[in-house]
């Protein structure tokens, strides 16, 4: 069952630099009740999640072209509004997790191909941390 969350606007940003993906993802998440956008690039992704506060959760390939998904994480490191913003990463890889070291920890890694279910629950549980951690203190 898909987490509902009272919020008007996108609660996850989709990444990946090919669109018909991206359009594949927001499809299946829009079937799971669960709100989105989705970009092809890091600088698009920036823009989208400045756009949309409600986002807390990004579900974001590894590879994308010329560029690494994890650069996502400094990049919102170093902006100047979004650095506030405590977001979720979900990074989605078919590299070898053995030799792929995160920046520090709280990110989930999914292992292609993906499950769409394992996708859709991963990504409820991180909102659901989320809105846990916003209603607290």
């Amino acid at each position: 069952m898909a987490l509902r969350v009272n919020h008007t606007g996108p609660s996850v940003l989709v990444l990946d630099d090919v669109p018909a993906i991206v359009d594949e993802l927001l499809t299946l998440l829009e079937l799971h009740d669960i709100e989105s956008v989705g970009a092809a690039t890091l600088e698009g992704a920036i823009v989208l999640l400045a756009a949309n506060p409600t986002i807390r959760a990004i579900s974001c390939d590894l590879r994308l072209g010329p560029d690494w998904g994890l650069d996502i994480v400094e990049r919102v490191r170093n902006h100047p509004e979004l650095c506030n913003r405590d977001l979720q990463y979900l990074f989605v890889t078919g590299d070898n997790l053995q030799a792929l070291e995160l920046p520090g920890a709280g990110y989930a890694v999914l292992s292609k191909p993906v499950r769409p279910d394992k996708l859709v629950a991963t990504l409820n549980t991180m909102l659901r941390a989320g809105s846990t951690e916003d209603h607290q203190g």
